[in-house]
């Protein structure tokens, strides 16, 4: 496995912590390429930027062992972008997206730009694995991601099955180290968020949040008649079994390793319709 050629990406911006923790981790399996947005793209899952608009890109250059570049578009545009610029239409041997701030267990994986690239991989033809630590904080201590991470990737690596469209979501709960349970294969979990929209300026009463400048400056422009909201919610799980559930996994301790394949027909339903329609 040593000696592959590695694409990696995030979808928190090329200076988040998590990013530079991975690309440390993953030069000891081969050469690292990152292109990485410039600015944070978190519940892109698979946009991309269409319409003739323009996308910036830079060449940043050596960090962390491996060969950085940022584009200001979304992480499924920056995967593109390494195959089909850097790479020159030839394709990696791995993509890895992450570290990932927060988790993308459960249906959160269906929105998030972390899982997006690496789904995006996988449309290329490309191995894929998408990394998530369940703390959102900026300085987020990934410490137990470094220390059972490597040896997941070199199982999943030596194991990888013969079948098309295959990817793995990997998620670690904010523990210390020597508090992880182990790490189990896992289904995603099934819910869904209420209560997702909360007034903007009764978010910002309640001291949970600091706003930036963009922020205050976006309430400042509201035109009259508009309202301005957050979207954070609750999470209402939907009985899935805590024994293979990933988010319930997560939880009691355990790293979830959740296989996915971007072919989500249901089949059973196919059939069903073959003998009605």
């Amino acid at each position: 496995m040593r000696g592959m050629k590695i694409l990696v990406t995030n979808d928190d911006g090329y200076k988040a912590a998590g990013i530079h923790c991975l690309v440390k981790m993953l030069t000891r399996f081969g050469d690292v390429t990152v292109v990485s947005p410039k600015h944070p793209q978190s519940g892109m899952s698979l946009a991309i930027t269409i319409g003739m608009k323009p996308v910036a890109a830079k060449h940043i250059g050596e960090m962390d062992g491996a060969d950085w570049w940022y584009l200001d578009a979304t992480p499924s545009c920056c995967i593109k972008y390494g195959i089909d610029i850097i790479f020159g239409g030839e394709r990696p041997d791995l993509v890895v997206s992450g570290i990932n701030h927060g988790s993308n267990a459960a249906v959160a994986a269906l929105y998030s730009g972390t899982v997006g690239a690496s789904t995006e991989g996988v449309i290329n033809g490309v191995k894929a694995v998408a990394v998530s630590l369940s703390n959102l904080s900026p300085d987020a201590d990934f410490s137990v991601v470094e220390k059972f991470f490597p040896d997941i990737l070199h199982k999943i690596l030596a194991n990888w099955p013969d079948k098309a469209g295959l990817a793995y979501n990997i998620n670690f709960p904010d523990i210390p180290a020597e508090k992880i349970l182990g790490v189990k294969p896992a289904l995603m979990g099934m819910g869904y968020w209420k209560d997702q929209f909360v007034p903007y300026r009764q978010f910002l009463s309640s001291g949970r949040f600091e706003p930036g400048s963009e922020a205050l400056a976006y309430l400042d422009a509201l035109e009259e008649g508009e309202s301005a909201y957050v979207i954070l919610g609750d999470f209402v799980d939907c009985g899935t079994d805590p024994a293979i559930a990933d988010h319930k996994l997560l939880k009691s301790g355990w790293i979830s390793v959740v296989p996915y394949c971007i072919d989500n027909s249901d089949k059973e339903e196919f059939s069903r319709l073959c003998d009605i329609i």
